[in-house]
């Protein structure tokens, strides 16, 4: 396992690989700071990790898990609550001869009980895929087919 120190700064969501090459099974990691509201009016920054995968390759297809933790204990409900949609896993295809992220699904589903008081419980479900696309988007290309075009 390999930590990437400082390698979230320039990027809250690209992949960051490590230097040297890394094997079938083989992890990789990188912690941030992401900021998180203590009080009522005071931040504080909380430290999380980024742990990758490599969970095979396909001709130039390196198929990437990833999931989302704290980097340390996190017990305060209220911070939890803060996080928990930051607290993700995916799956991540990666085109190694184009350098390309091909497609990301992103999951998360987290419940934190007791974050507003005692007997509250707050839930977190989420799924979204990205994907790149060779154009622009149908309903762009709808509504650029539609267009009108006015020269004066």
């Amino acid at each position: 396992v390999t930590d990437i120190p400082g390698a979230a700064e320039a990027s809250n969501f690209l992949v960051v690989f490590p230097e040297e090459p890394v094997p079938i099974g083989g992890k990789w990691k990188e912690s941030f700071d992401t900021p998180v509201t203590v009080g009522k009016t005071l931040q504080q920054n909380f430290l999380l990790m980024r742990e990758y995968t490599l969970v095979s390759v396909d001709g130039n297809l390196a198929h990437i898990k990833m999931r989302v933790g704290p980097k340390g204990v996190l017990n305060d409900p209220q911070m939890e609550m803060q996080l928990m949609q930051r607290l993700i896993t995916s799956e991540i295809v990666f085109d190694i001869s184009k350098g390309l992220i091909v497609s990301q699904h992103n999951t998360v589903d987290r419940t934190v009980i007791n974050p507003l008081g005692p007997g509250s419980q707050v839930s977190a479900v989420g799924d979204y895929l990205l994907e790149l696309s060779d154009g622009p988007a149908p309903a762009l290309q709808q509504a650029a087919a539609g267009a009108k075009t006015e020269t004066k």
